[in-house]
């Protein structure tokens, strides 16, 4: 499988030093593979080893939880500007998991790794009311970053079967413009993906003069901690809430 072939091509490199391999077996269905810059974590100097020792065996190592975001201000500027509103989400998103180191630490078989660099993977409708992944390269220029999601979903678009995308080297994050929600929660289906962050955002609603949108957030207990978790969204609420330091 093209996922497993990339997933041994990045964990047969030497621990401990930087890493830049190509995942030259993993064809992405809508451009070139990306080169992935990480670093392995040297476990036993790692202040976080016990936490990560503790939750790692847990049967459900994860968080799960459901937060409303005031996107009040967030709206009227993005489309004042002509922007869609997933991809401008899209941006935040994927800005702060840069941000915060935690969210791009990922657990491999050979050790947890500290990618230089987080993208995203998130999930577009196809024929037959059903959808198809999408791998999204992050680029810090508002503008580039556009472009790749509307080429990136322009090919994803063109798929009839349901593609995986295992590389490790993002967050997932899906959209259910359909309706609102109070508590919703992922799947995890392969265990060695585990460790990669999860957000859903549902149908943003009124409420006290407010726009909320729902996000649900799942992340694995054994990298990352509420202080982290807060820090994100200590990230995503700036971005809302004065989107002109964000798109500038």
């Amino acid at each position: 499988m093209a996922g497993q072939d990339c997933f041994s091509a990045l964990t047969s490199s030497v621990p401990g030093v930087n890493l830049s391999p190509l995942c030259s077996d993993f064809n992405l269905p809508f451009g070139q593979p990306g080169l992935l810059m990480m670093e392995y974590i040297d476990f036993e100097k790692w202040p976080r080893k016990t936490h990560f020792e503790y939750f790692e065996q847990a049967a459900y190592p994860y968080i799960d939880l459901t937060v409303q975001m005031e996107v009040t201000a967030f709206i009227p500027y993005v489309k004042e500007r002509g922007h869609k509103f997933f991809p401008a989400l899209l941006y935040c998103f994927v800005k702060g998991f840069n941000a915060i180191e935690e969210f791009r630490y990922r657990i491999l078989e050979k050790g947890v790794v500290k990618y230089d660099r987080i993208h995203v993977n998130t999930t577009v409708p196809i024929e037959g009311e059903r959808f198809a992944f999408c791998r999204v390269e992050y680029k810090e220029n508002v503008h580039e970053f556009f472009k790749e999601v509307a080429a990136a979903e322009g090919e994803a678009k063109k798929q009839s079967v349901l593609v995986s995308n295992d590389c490790f080297d993002v967050a997932w994050v899906s959209c259910n413009p359909w309706f609102s929600f109070t508590s919703m929660s992922a799947p995890t289906v392969d265990r060695k993906m585990r460790s990669i962050p999860v957000i859903l955002v549902g149908k943003y609603f009124e409420s006290g003069g407010k726009t909320l949108l729902p996000l649900s957030m799942k992340v694995n207990h054994a990298l990352i901690d509420g202080i982290h978790i807060g820090k994100l969204l200590t990230h995503f609420e700036n971005s809302f809430s004065n989107p002109g330091k964000i798109f500038g």
